[in-house]
């Protein structure tokens, strides 16, 4: 039977399309695609390597459940068996022992958790309670990050998808990628603004008419693009940063900049 890596494979080449182009398509890394390509298992998590083979299924038009299924299997060789075996042995291991000693333990653990739980939402209720200066950052400074970022890129080219979003022309959409665990906050239009936290290799979609009003704990951990526009980071640095503007008019200049 064929492993996943070669029916993946054999469905993208039959489609003659690159796994540079399935990694634009799914937002996946090419070396993680690569290697399930070939059939080796990714240095990554079982939760992300599912959801890497069901995106890259969806992909090429295969059925995803069925290779998922068969990677529960442990028909994605033997390292994919080693990797859920792995994952079964550790959830043994979290079992809670019965003695009376650690019982107690075990409470303690719990009570900790929710003295911190309840102190941290005081500090968030407080935090959100306080009146503090917005500063509007003008995404002029974010287009000369992305201008500078792209002289020290080694082929400028790459810096901008080669992907096209088919959009209606009054939609704005706007992906964003993390590439760490990210905090962002962003309101659509004049919506109430909402919190997400983006785990590490996850995307996210927002839509909306007029614009975003970003803000981020990590500027560098997240690379957005704009109705198929490539935008990148809005920092080449890790930083926070509160409240950036992104509408229209920025697709209007990185049309003009990047036709």
């Amino acid at each position: 039977m064929k492993t996943i890596g070669d029916k993946l494979r054999i469905a993208r080449e039959a489609q003659n399309r690159s796994i540079d182009d399935i990694a634009v398509a799914t937002r996946i890394d090419v070396k993680f695609l690569s290697d399930i390509d070939k059939g080796s298992v990714p240095q990554v998590p079982i939760t992300y390597l599912r959801a890497f083979i069901a995106d890259y299924a969806r992909e090429v038009g295969l059925n995803s459940a069925d290779l998922l299924r068969e990677l529960e299997s442990a028909q994605f060789g033997s390292d994919g068996k080693q990797i859920l075996e792995k994952v079964d042995r550790n959830l043994s291991a979290a079992k809670i022992p019965n003695s009376t000693g650690s019982r107690f333990k075990v409470l303690f653990v719990i009570f900790l958790f929710v003295l911190v739980g309840f102190v941290g939402s005081i500090y968030l209720l407080h935090r959100e309670n306080t009146k503090q200066s917005v500063q509007e950052i003008s995404f002029s400074e974010v287009i000369k990050e992305q201008e500078q970022k792209i002289k020290l890129a080694s082929n400028p080219s790459d810096s901008i998808s080669k992907f096209t979003a088919f959009v209606r022309e009054d939609t704005l959409i706007l992906d964003g990628v993390a590439s760490e665990s990210v905090w962002v906050r962003i309101a659509l239009d004049d919506a109430p603004s909402i919190e997400y936290t983006i785990p590490k290799f996850h995307r996210k979609q927002w839509k909306a008419k007029k614009s975003f009003l970003v803000s981020l704990g990590d500027a560098s951990g997240i690379s957005f693009t704009l109705n198929g526009q490539r935008l990148g980071p809005l920092s080449i640095i890790k930083r926070p940063m509160k409240n950036v503007i992104i509408s229209r008019d920025v697709l209007t200049k990185l049309k003009t900049k990047f036709p």
